[in-house]
């Protein structure tokens, strides 16, 4: 019997590390970069399989283990309890389980693995990063390379939303490979940073702008404090970062308009219309302008915010605000169940709700409250004391930090977890979703319990 423990003790790990890569991948490359749902179904059930296999195994071998006196560990248990809990109470049993075993795997498996398995969790992350380094420099070459005039740009991701918000987490991840990186990685690192800024840009999303800023304000914040723990030169360098980022921004718009009209606007094509242009009017009087500008030759404006667009979008995003707060009250403690959210709030809205079926309420913390209840929200919300009562035990070590790995692990994995938090109070994918920022969300809370 000792021999069989000792033998899935030994693969346990293993079977973990797949079932991490296959969230991890599928999350983002089906339905981050190219929406594939039929796919994504397979993979959920993969994943369904291969986490049976993985609770069985750790029940069997670890249950003697310190894992079961670890606060975070209970919390974790006690917030998927309870879902399954509303999974039972609800309609549409099966659609709100196979998100429940997606969060499963994020905070079971994720989040208690990462500080065990941090060479395996960096390896991961180095090709995310790649795969999100193609990803953004084919979007910005499409948009150089078409044709579009003005408004929000999504490349080759789901949505704008979605592209921006995982040109983020890109930022992030270029950020926690900087330890033990090389003058050539740090460089293409740099390179990879200035890319997903000015895909930002072109997505201007309102959330992705936030996170972003948050994010390399709190890394360069922390990473100043560790080395020169002085006043002046912390605001120093948050000022050479804002300035930094807001050329990048700005070029972007300025280089991009360039390389648009400069070169996709003045091919053989359009030239010959010209041509044939300036031939039919060789008879017109001299004070009459001798071409037709066709479409093809007007200046295309960079990426740009409709304003009516966003006024009605402001005024939706309160509404379904408004309505998600009314229906907490349908059933208060153990909540609606996440697929019957929509149908759920429609019920109290006196109005239409465009997209809400697609984006919920665009608030993760209202959203678990209506989907998982008051329970479920204050047992998900333990995780993240526990959290911060691991930092604050350990805050003295923490700021004792010499190794310089050490400094940019914390310091990554903190600015990244604060920039989830607050892209929480905007969209509603941060919990209970098989989103990539979900899975990145436990990454990262999971990295910060790192002893």
């Amino acid at each position: 019997m000792k021999k069989i423990t000792s033998i899935l003790d030994k693969y346990l790990d293993k079977l973990g590390l797949l079932l991490i890569a296959l969230n991890l991948f599928s999350s983002l490359i089906v339905s981050g970069i190219v929406r594939m749902d039929s796919y994504g179904t397979i993979f959920n059930y993969t994943q369904f399989v291969l986490l049976f296999l993985y609770c069985i195994i750790f029940c069997l071998i670890r249950r003697d283990k310190e894992n079961w006196k670890n606060p975070s560990f209970s919390c974790v248990l006690i917030f998927l309890f309870f879902s399954f809990i509303t999974i039972l109470l609800n309609p549409n049993k099966i659609i709100n389980g196979k998100i429940t075993v997606i969060t499963f795997v994020q905070w079971f498996v994720i989040f208690l693995t990462v500080k065990n398995q941090k060479k395996s969790f960096l390896t991961f992350i180095n090709i995310l990063n790649y795969v999100m380094f193609l990803a953004t420099f084919t979007s910005l070459y499409l948009y150089v390379a078409n044709v579009q005039s003005g408004g929000r740009y999504a490349g080759i991701f789901a949505n704008v939303n979605m592209g921006a918000i995982l040109c983020c987490m890109a930022i992030g991840m270029s950020l926690i490979l900087f330890q033990n990186a090389n003058k050539i990685k740090k460089s293409f690192l740099l390179i990879n940073i200035i890319l997903q800024i000015m895909f930002i840009r072109l997505a201007l999303s309102r959330a992705g702008i936030i996170v972003m800023w948050i994010i390399l304000l709190t890394f360069v914040l922390l990473i100043t404090l560790f080395y020169k723990r002085s006043f002046k030169i912390v605001i120093r360098n948050l000022f050479i970062l804002v300035a930094v980022v807001l050329v990048i921004y700005n070029l972007t718009d300025f280089g991009l308009k360039f390389l648009r009209n400069s070169f996709v606007h003045t091919d053989v094509g359009t030239k010959e219309e010209v041509r044939v242009n300036e031939n039919k009017n060789v008879n017109l009087p001299m004070n009459e302008d001798k071409t037709e500008k066709t479409e093809e030759s007007k200046p295309i404006k960079v990426s740009e915010r409709d304003e009516k667009q966003t006024n009605e979008s402001n005024h939706f995003r309160l509404g379904m605000l408004k309505y998600g707060i009314e229906t907490i009250s349908d059933k208060p403690l153990l909540g609606q169940g996440v697929k019957n959210l929509p149908n759920a709030v429609m019920k109290n809205a006196r109005r239409e709700l465009i997209g809400i079926f697609e984006g919920g309420v665009h608030n993760s913390y209202l959203e678990l409250v209506i989907s998982n209840g008051i329970i479920g929200f204050l047992s998900f919300a333990a995780i993240h004391v526990c959290i911060w009562i691991s930092i604050w035990k350990r805050r003295k070590k923490i700021f004792a930090y010499t190794d310089k790995n050490k400094i940019i692990w914390f310091s990554s994995f903190f600015a990244v977890y604060i920039g989830l938090l607050i892209y929480g109070l905007f969209e509603s994918i941060l919990v209970m979703n098989s989103a990539f920022v979900t899975s990145m969300f436990a990454l990262v809370s999971g990295g910060l319990l790192d002893e």
